[in-house]
């Protein structure tokens, strides 16, 4: 196990699920990761981000959410 421990972990990617918008944490935290290894970041999200007015949203948190999280999504693939 130090071995292992001892050896130099470079990862290939940065694979990122997102179940909402309210997870601006591991958004911010999947960018710091991709930008320390210059490794790509994909983003796979299973719920619509933000969640459509249709679902209750209220339109002030949507739009403050768009805002937010658009930087993280623009360099994302």
């Amino acid at each position: 196990m130090e071995e292992f421990c001892k050896k130099k972990f470079t990862p290939d990617l940065v694979l990122q699920f997102s179940g909402g918008a309210y997870e601006e944490f591991f958004f911010f935290l999947s960018f710091k990761m991709a930008s320390k290894f210059n490794i790509p970041r994909y983003i796979h999200s299973y719920d619509p981000l933000p969640g459509s007015t249709d679902w209750g949203e209220n339109e002030i948190i949507r739009k403050a959410t768009i805002k937010i999280l658009k930087k993280y999504f623009k360099n994302g693939r």
